[in-house]
């Protein structure tokens, strides 16, 4: 995939999620952080590293509460 490609489909993903409303957003985020804590990747994981979400963007603060319940060690980019 190109970078042209890529910039384009990043910027219609921010577009749609920009367009959800919060009850939206936060509904599809717990769905979207359910599905990957029943992967075995997620399960095997002992440490996670996630993005820390801005307003408009999957909420990631469930996904850390979850790891730090596991006893996984989450870190973020700098």
């Amino acid at each position: 995939m190109s970078e042209v490609n890529k910039a384009e489909i990043r910027k219609a993903l921010r577009a749609k999620l920009a367009l959800l409303t919060e009850p939206q957003r936060h509904q599809k985020s717990l769905a979207a952080c359910g599905n990957l804590i029943r992967t075995p990747e997620f399960k095997a994981a002992r440490i996670v590293m996630l993005y820390l979400s801005t307003p408009t963007e999957v909420e990631t603060a469930p996904l850390a509460l979850r790891c730090w319940q596991d006893g996984k060690t989450v870190v973020v980019p700098r």
